[in-house]
């Protein structure tokens, strides 16, 4: 999202006309991205353009994009602009953790999912717990599994994901030398249903919608407190 806000590539200042064309034509030419595959309703119908046709999976962040010996990394990009906390506030994303349903069905290996939820939104500032022996190192960055307090008190479990080469990936990995076992942070959110519980309930289910436990991911911006 800060390609919106910050110097292009080779620029000293930002120009908004070189932040609105590549977003608008990155997509026409051949080439290859990388990211993180986000499962998100919230662009299923409404206004659509060349650049935001309508879909519920994407690549966001978007970290690399490859055309011919170009090549793009946009992991600088992935951090919390100054004095910004989201679209969504933290007690509404709250709400959807604690009261959104997902439920699967693979019908001859397509996987049919069902989202029930009061509104959607995009990112928001929370705090959430870090469960340090969970923390896995992969190429693109860390995985790793935490917990958001509910609206009624409860422990929500969430994945969590952060993006290597971003600021906050870094302060994740230092995480993993540390003595204690669960870590608070308060950091932008990215909402995202998890792939792999999203898989893992298709394979569970026999043509039958079940409803898949614990379904969130949450792709970590910033900050690095």
């Amino acid at each position: 999202m800060n390609l919106c806000v910050q110097p292009f590539f080779g620029k000293t200042q930002f120009i908004k006309r070189i932040g609105s064309h590549t977003q608008t034509h990155s997509s026409v030419q051949r080439s290859t991205q990388r990211g993180v595959p986000r499962i998100w309703p919230e662009h299923l119908v409404g206004d659509e353009s060349d650049s935001n046709p309508h879909h519920a999976v994407e690549f966001h962040p978007l970290t690399t994009l490859r055309k011919a010996s170009l090549k793009r990394d946009f992991s600088t990009f992935i951090f919390d602009p100054s004095e910004y906390e989201g679209g969504l506030k933290p007690e509404t994303a709250i709400r959807i953790l604690s009261r959104t349903t997902v439920s699967v069905a693979n019908h001859d290996g397509m996987a049919e999912v069902t989202f029930d939820s009061g509104r959607i939104g995009n990112f928001t500032f929370l705090h959430f717990t870090i469960i340090r022996a969970s923390i896995e190192a992969l190429e693109g960055g860390h995985r790793m599994d935490g917990e958001v307090q509910g609206d009624a008190g409860e422990t929500i479990p969430v994945r969590l994901v952060t993006v290597a080469g971003s600021p906050v990936d870094r302060a994740v990995a230092k995480l993993m030398s540390r003595s204690g076992q669960r870590f608070g942070m308060d950091a932008l959110v990215l909402l995202s249903l998890s792939p792999d519980v999203l898989h893992k309930a298709a394979q569970q289910s026999n043509g039958e919608s079940i409803v898949a436990q614990n379904p969130f991911q949450l792709v970590i911006y910033g900050e690095a407190e």
